[in-house]
């Protein structure tokens, strides 16, 4: 799951950059909408680890 959260992440930012340099508003959305599913797993991973 870490790993599907990081390639989240990566794709993400690259649907970021190009949104930015084709200058389409919904690729910047959606890049958003990549980057905090990403931020949610991490929480979500971080809640259910149990303490080291």
């Amino acid at each position: 799951m870490a790993q599907f959260r990081l390639g989240l992440a990566v794709v993400g930012l690259i649907v970021a950059v190009a949104g930015v340099l084709r200058d389409d508003r919904r690729l910047v959305w959606v890049a958003i909408v990549a980057i905090g599913l990403s931020i949610a797993i991490r929480m979500w991973l971080r809640r259910t680890q149990p303490p080291a």
